[in-house]
């Protein structure tokens, strides 16, 4: 059946069994909200557990075989080791390489030239879930302030069973998000049985990612597919028809792992997992608990720090709290920018075109951020930019801009090994690297000089603000330098 499925839509079979696993996911969690869900006794919320970890394996079986034995291993490790390090500086540096080795030998033994759809693939998001895991358990003896993040500390050493039903729970366990053990808990604890819309959230998110992923479909099958630019007569098209052709490739791309995410959120929804908040005047209730994928941002931006603050989210959140907060002690956010996108840059793999779209990132949100303040600290220049048609040719250049930057930082990600990249640079004749590497030495000073000749401040305008408004200004700089490096993971 699968193999028809293949042939008839023009995927692999291994693709549609990730996506029929994120959809089996659906009707397992309807029924436990039907059948388990009411009954808060102990042994009940055992059971629930047990019901998560059966239904996850099978999952995992149902995708890739018996090589679920390394995500029980991975598991059974992780329990082990909490209970015997718990109260020890060790716990996570143990964790974290025994984790880390583990998914990197991995990919050394099943790695090929194409992107693999096998056990790693669900493996490097768990890894994440049980590192994270440890984490929060040796910072349960820490108080928050000391922490400086989101408190994510666990109530109890969680029992053997909470693992590894917080590990293989079915809405998750393939291709996330990730969430905290701690909402887990809260969860299978009914704090947020206050929300009663869960089918109603989680339904409407299932029909946007099945949208997202018929428009993938027609893009990458019959407009755009990866095949296009391997061939040779793609060299030879028209300039500008072959980046449009990018840039419609690149968001192609990227809605086949938007589509997944959502359609994965929303049977965490129908489970109640992702519950935030309810308003009680209007009733109005708040489910993006694990949103992954801010689609408003995404999709009206014309910026990339935007893009990836609304990407991948919970993987960036989990990056930002386990590593990029983690190296404040080096007092340099460059460098903990960096470290935390080679991080990610490493999970993902071996593959060299990981490590340059991340190179690619680093220098985009970089000058986004040291030229924004060139801008908006110019009134003239703001004053101009407001006038008649400005902010529609404004807003039209920039969303070209990063349309046709992603599509070309996209490549090497896609198709992973330098042999195949490298001469797809060509057939564009690099203009993206011409564009992104000079941003700094030569873009930069050049922009800035433009600005001083045709908008020069007035003595006025040079001013510096009152010290509150300075203060405040600082603050609101360094939040938003934080939060961009929530970096863009993409499984």
């Amino acid at each position: 059946m699968l193999s028809y499925l293949s042939e008839t839509l023009g995927a692999s079979e291994a693709a549609l069994r990730l996506l029929f696993s994120v959809l089996f996911a659906y009707p397992i969690v309807i029924f436990y909200r039907l059948f388990l869900h009411n009954n808060a006794s102990v042994a009940k919320k055992e059971t629930n557990h047990l019901v998560f970890t059966i239904c996850g394996i099978l999952i995992c079986i149902f995708n890739y075989g018996f090589e679920v034995q390394h995500s029980i291993l991975s598991v059974t490790f992780t329990y082990i080791i909490i209970n015997l390090l718990y109260k020890s500086k060790y716990l996570v540096p143990v964790s974290f390489i025994f984790h880390m080795s583990y998914l990197l030998i991995g990919y050394y033994k099943t790695s090929t030239e194409n992107y693999d759809i096998c056990w790693t693939m669900a493996h490097c998001v768990m890894v994440l879930h049980l590192i994270g895991l440890t984490f929060d358990v040796n910072d349960s003896v820490k108080k928050p302030e000391v922490l400086g993040i989101t408190d994510s500390r666990p109530y109890k050493i969680p029992s053997l069973l909470e693992v590894f039903g917080f590990a293989y729970f079915p809405p998750t366990v393939i291709i996330g998000p990730q969430f905290s053990f701690k909402r887990y808990y809260e969860f299978t604890n009914g704090k947020y049985d206050v929300g009663k819309d869960n089918f109603k959230h989680g339904f409407l998110r299932c029909a946007t990612g099945l949208l997202y992923l018929g428009i993938f479909q027609l893009l990458s099958i019959v407009i755009v597919p990866d095949s296009l630019f391997l061939s040779d007569e793609f060299g030879d098209k028209n300039f500008l028809y072959k980046v449009f052709l990018l840039s419609l490739w690149g968001r192609a791309s990227l809605y086949k792992y938007i589509s997944c995410w959502i359609l994965s959120e929303g049977a965490a929804i129908c489970a109640g997992l992702t519950f935030v908040s309810r308003d009680e005047k209007t009733g109005i209730e708040d489910w993006t608990g694990c949103t992954n994928i801010r689609l408003r941002i995404f999709e009206n931006t014309y910026k990339f720090g935007d893009y990836v603050a609304s990407f991948n989210v919970q993987t960036n959140l989990w990056v930002f709290n386990y590593v990029y907060k983690r190296l404040k002690f080096l007092n340099n956010k460059n460098i903990s920018h960096v470290s935390a996108l080679f991080f990610l840059a490493v999970w993902h793999g071996f593959h060299s075109g990981y490590y340059i779209t991340f190179l690619f990132e680093f220098m985009l949100i970089h000058f986004e951020k040291e030229i924004e303040p060139v801008f908006k600290k110019n009134p003239k220049l703001q004053a101009f930019l407001q006038q008649g048609f400005m902010p529609i040719v404004v807003w039209l250049i920039l969303k070209t801009y990063t349309f046709v930057i992603a599509g070309y930082c996209l490549i090497p990600f896609v198709y992973l090994s330098f042999y195949k990249w490298w001469p797809i640079y060509k057939k564009f004749y690099f203009f993206g690297h011409i564009v992104i590497f000079p941003m700094s030495i030569v873009w930069k000073p050049l922009i800035v000089k433009i600005v001083k000749i045709y908008f020069p401040l007035d003595k006025e305008d040079k001013k510096p603000e009152n010290v509150g408004n300075s203060e405040n200004t600082i603050s609101s700089n360094n939040q938003n330098n934080d939060s961009s490096i929530q970096h863009d993971k993409v499984n």
